[in-house]
């Protein structure tokens, strides 16, 4: 099972912008209500919280390397409602998006 599991986690990181639970359960053979406790069980979080983690990840690093126009970014990781999108960033960084942009951009380059 660990080595489904390693292999889940790397579709799903892999697939995060277009992925469903329904499409990995099928793809590793389990059912969704299945697969959905297993990645509970295992990792504290459910699918969703999961692609969450793995989309809000993806724009800080976009804020980070890009000039993009916040709302391009939220566009991209796959979000249609830019507020949603702004709301579940600060949730989980503390920070807006812009403010977050302008904390990266007055740091001294960390390289």
């Amino acid at each position: 099972m660990n080595l489904s599991l390693v292999e889940i986690l790397k579709y799903i990181e892999e697939n995060y912008l277009s992925t469903s639970l329904t499409e990995v359960a099928q793809k590793f053979h389990f059912h969704p209500n299945y697969l959905s406790r297993i990645l509970k069980e295992h990792f504290g979080k459910t699918f969703s919280e999961m692609i969450q983690k793995l989309r809000l990840r993806q724009a800080k690093l976009l804020l980070e390397n890009t000039p993009l126009p916040i709302n391009r970014i939220a566009d991209e990781i796959g979000y249609s409602n830019f507020n949603h999108f702004y709301k579940k960033f600060r949730e989980y960084f503390n920070v807006t998006p812009a403010e977050y942009r302008v904390q990266i951009t007055q740091q001294p380059d960390k390289k």
